[in-house]
């Protein structure tokens, strides 16, 4: 059997306490996780009427859309809008600017805790990356195209794509 990576955790800083939760569509549309007594551990906020399908595409992305809709790309929600600490093809990375929405990546706490750890990589305005310690706050480095510049003495990043 091959090693399966996770690419993505709906509820990461809410763990159920057990694994008696449930996975489904909830009374105003959204997708929730809920514990064994109906507590509700996470959820999408969708919040659109509606009947609505949950589905699980070939490129991984989770998503939410209307039951009738005839555009295959038309989402109401999706989680390829929530990356966790994996980019997959497809993703998008950086500010929505009408918006003000931002994807961005975050490390887990440990390889065996997928709670928020860290470690984040952003895109600013600027087009350019951020790297930053996300609990200290200590450094903040700009990786630019082919330079890496790093503000504290422990070496630099290196980034690659997989």
């Amino acid at each position: 059997m091959s090693n399966k990576t996770v690419v993505w955790d709906a509820n990461r800083n809410t763990p159920l306490s057990n694994s008696s939760g449930t996975f489904k569509i909830g009374d105003h549309g959204n997708v929730v996780v809920v514990d064994q007594v109906g507590n509700i551990s996470w959820s999408s906020n969708e919040t659109k009427a509606g009947q609505h399908v949950v589905q699980l595409l070939d490129s991984g992305n989770l998503v939410v859309k209307e039951m009738n809709e005839s555009d295959p790309g038309k989402y109401l929600w999706q989680s390829f809008d929530y990356p966790t600490d994996t980019l997959l093809p497809d993703m998008k990375l950086g500010w929505e600017l009408d918006t003000g929405f931002d994807r961005h990546l975050t490390s887990w706490r440990s390889s065996a805790d997928p709670s928020t750890g860290d470690y984040s990589f952003k895109l600013d305005f600027r087009e350019k990356f951020l790297v930053e310690q996300t609990r200290s706050r200590i450094s903040k480095q700009a990786l630019e195209r082919d330079k890496v510049q790093r503000g504290t003495r422990n070496g630099a990043f290196k980034l690659s794509q997989l």
